[in-house]
C-alpha cells in the first residue's frame, strides 16, 4: 500500500480498529485507537498490512516491519539508502517489497531463521516510487514513465510497459490486469496475459489530474474488475469495470 505522494505525512502509524457490530447501512462508522508505531524522526512514505504483519518505509531509508498484535518491531531493513516511498506485502504475508528513491526496488524474503533477507535488488534508472506484487509478478512504478514487471521467484525483468508521459506513482496487478497511474493524469491498464503483447495497453482512462494511486479488486456481480484511483484532490473515483 503506497501513501499518496504529496500529502501530509509522519513519523508513526496508527493503529485503529472498528467497534462495535454489524453497523446498518448509511449508520456511522465508529472507530477506536489501538496504539502508535513509532518509526523514528522522519516521514512515514508507505504502509503495508497482512495478518498480524505491518510494515513502514520511512524517509530515513528504512524500513520496519511490526507485529501489531505485540506492537513491537520484528526487523528492521537498512538496506536501502534512499527514502522508501513504497511497501507491498505478499498476501501469504512473508515477501516484502519495497521502493525507493535510491533508484532500487528489494524484494525480502525469510532466511533460514525466518528473519527478512533481500532476495533481489532491481535497478531502475530513476526513483521507484510505487511496488505491488501478486500472483508470482512484482509490478514497479518509476520516474522514468516506465512500468516493470519481475518475476518475484528469479529476480527476472518479464516486461517493460511504455506510454505514459509522467512520472507513474501508481500500480495495482489483479488476475491478468494491470493498472497504472502517472502525473500525467492517466490511468492506463494492460493485459499481463501469456501470448499478449508485452507492451500491450487495454485502455487509457483520463483522470483530470495527478494520479497518485490506483486499486484494482475482483468484483463477480460486475463481471469483471473494478479500478479506483487517487488524484491531486485526494478523492477516489471509479473508473468502470474490466474483463479479465
Amino acid at each position: 500500500m503506497q501513501r499518496p505522494h504529496g500529502t501530509s505525512c509522519c513519523c508513526h502509524a496508527c493503529l485503529v480498529r472498528r467497534a462495535g457490530q454489524h453497523q446498518q447501512a448509511g449508520e456511522a462508522q465508529v472507530w477506536e485507537v489501538l496504539g502508535e508505531l513509532r518509526h523514528g524522526q522522519r516521514d512515514v512514505m508507505g504502509l503495508a498490512l497482512c495478518g498480524d504483519v505491518l510494515v513502514s518505509g520511512s524517509d530515513d531509508t528504512t524500513a520496519i516491519v511490526w507485529s501489531v498484535s505485540q506492537r513491537a518491531r520484528l526487523a528492521t531493513l537498512r538496506e536501502h539508502t534512499g527514502g522508501v516511498k513504497s511497501i507491498d506485502v505478499s498476501t501469504d504475508c512473508t515477501v516484502i517489497a519495497t521502493g525507493s528513491h535510491d533508484r532500487t526496488a528489494r524484494v525480502y524474503a525469510p532466511d533460514d531463521t525466518g528473519t527478512p533477507a533481500v532476495r533481489h535488488t532491481l535497478r531502475h534508472p530513476d526513483y521507484v516510487n510505487a511496488v505491488h506484487m501478486s500472483a508470482g509478478v512484482l509490478a514497479t512504478g518509476c520516474y522514468d514513465r516506465i512500468v516493470r514487471t519481475y518475476a518475484l521467484v528469479s529476480g527476472e525483468l518479464t516486461r517493460e510497459l511504455r506510454g505514459h508521459g509522467c512520472a507513474i506513482f501508481g500500480v495495482a496487478i489483479c488476475g491478468s490486469m494491470l493498472a497504472s497511474g502517472a502525473y500525467d493524469g492517466t490511468v492506463r491498464v494492460w493485459s499481463l496475459r501469456e501470448g499478449d503483447a508485452t507492451d500491450k495497453c487495454s485502455a487509457v482512462l483520463e483522470h483530470g489530474g495527478d494520479v497518485r494511486g490506483v486499486a484494482l479488486w475482483p468484483s463477480p456481480s460486475a463481471g469483471g474488475l473494478l479500478l479506483a484511483s487517487l488524484s491531486s484532490g485526494s478523492s477516489i473515483f471509479h473508473s468502470g469495470r474490466l474483463t479479465v
